[in-house]
């Protein structure tokens, strides 16, 4: 992992319990950027995976859930670039 990343683990399996944990935290981010008078915003890309048998280890988890955050930041970006094109 590189300097301005960071892991989230959450005890849940349930992927529509995982995706109102994302969507809670994109609420409370977005009211800080709106609220906090900085000059920056904060933003951030994640991938979200449910470990389980299919790994073998939790190295092998995080690593696909590092390469689902990078995935996730392509399309952030093909949708910035198809914007403004």
């Amino acid at each position: 992992m590189g300097g301005d990343e960071f892991i989230v683990l959450l005890k849940e399996k349930s992927k529509p319990k995982l995706e109102q944990s994302i969507e809670t935290l994109n609420n409370n981010i977005n009211k800080y950027n709106k609220n906090s008078g900085s000059p920056y915003q904060l933003k951030y890309s994640y991938g979200i995976a449910i470990f389980d048998d299919s790994f073998a280890n939790v190295y092998e988890f995080i690593h696909y859930s590092d390469r689902l955050m990078y995935e996730a930041k392509q399309k952030k970006k093909q949708i910035i670039l198809e914007k403004i094109w």
